[in-house]
C-alpha cells in the first residue's frame, strides 16, 4: 500500500516537474530582467550626472580663464609701468614730475585671482569624481585644483600683503590722497627705488605662475569639452 502511494506521488512529481521548472525559470528571468533594468537605470543616472558635472566644470573654467586673463593683463601693465619708473625716477627732472605722478597713480591697488571652485568642491564632497570614466582627465582636474589653484591663491596672498606693505611704506614719499609725490627728492630717493624694485619682483613672481595656470586651465577645459562630446 505504501509503495503504491509512493509511486503515485513520484509519478505526480514527474508529471508536474516541467510546469514547476517553467515557473522557476520565469521567476528567475523576471528577477534578472529587473536587476538589469535597475542597473541600466543606475548607469543612465550616472551618465547624466557625469555630463552635468562636466558641463559645470567647463562653465567654471571658462569664467576662470576670462577672469585670470584680465588679471594677467592688469598685472603685466602694472609691471611694465614700474619698469619704466625704475628707469626714469632716479634721474628725473622737475618738469617730469607731473608725468611721473600720473604714471605712479596707475600702479596703485592690486587685483589677484580667485578661482570658481564650486563644481569641483561639490564633486569631491559627494565622491562624484569617480563618475568621470576618463581617469587621466581626473588626474588633470586634481592637479589643476589642488596644485595650480592652491599655489596661485598663496602667491596672490603674498602679493596682496606686499602691496599693502609697500603702500604703507611709501606714504613718507607719496600722498595717497592727492596721488602725487611730495617733491623731487622723494621721487629720486633710494627708498622709493627699492620699493618699486620689490613691487616689480613680486608681480613677476605672481605673473609667472598666473600664466602657467592660465595655460593649464585652457588645457583642462579643452579636455573636458572633448570628453563631453565623447559621452554625449
Amino acid at each position: 500500500m505504501t509503495d503504491k502511494k509512493s509511486n503515485r506521488l513520484f509519478r505526480r512529481l514527474v508529471e508536474s516537474g516541467p510546469r514547476y521548472l517553467f515557473q522557476f525559470v520565469a521567476i528567475l528571468v523576471g528577477v534578472l530582467v529587473a536587476f538589469s533594468l535597475n542597473s541600466w537605470r543606475d548607469g543612465q543616472k550616472e551618465k547624466r550626472l557625469e555630463r552635468f558635472y562636466i558641463q559645470e566644470l567647463i562653465s567654471n573654467l571658462a569664467a576662470d580663464e576670462e577672469h585670470l586673463g584680465r588679471i594677467i593683463e592688469e598685472q603685466q601693465t602694472k609691471q611694465t609701468t614700474l619698469d619704466m619708473l625704475l628707469q626714469i625716477m632716479p634721474e628725473a627732472a622737475p618738469e617730469d614730475k607731473q608725468a611721473i605722478d600720473a604714471l605712479y597713480a596707475t600702479t596703485r591697488g592690486n587685483n589677484t585671482f580667485f578661482p570658481a571652485v564650486g563644481a569641483y568642491r561639490a564633486m569631491v564632497s559627494e565622491g562624484a569624481l569617480n563618475l568621470i570614466s576618463n581617469k587621466p582627465l581626473v588626474t588633470m582636474l586634481v592637479e589643476l585644483y589642488e596644485h595650480y589653484y592652491v599655489r596661485i591663491a598663496y602667491l596672490g596672498t603674498v602679493l596682496d600683503n606686499e602691496t599693502e606693505r609697500i603702500t604703507w611704506d611709501r606714504r613718507h614719499y607719496y600722498s595717497l590722497y592727492t596721488d602725487e609725490f611730495y617733491d623731487m627728492e622723494a621721487i629720486r630717493s633710494r627708498a622709493m627705488f627699492s620699493l618699486n624694485e620689490h613691487g616689480y619682483a613680486y608681480i613677476g613672481l605672481y605673473l609667472g605662475h598666473a600664466r602657467a595656470t592660465y595655460d593649464k586651465i585652457a588645457e583642462v577645459r579643452a579636455a573636458l569639452e572633448q570628453e563631453l562630446r565623447r559621452i554625449e
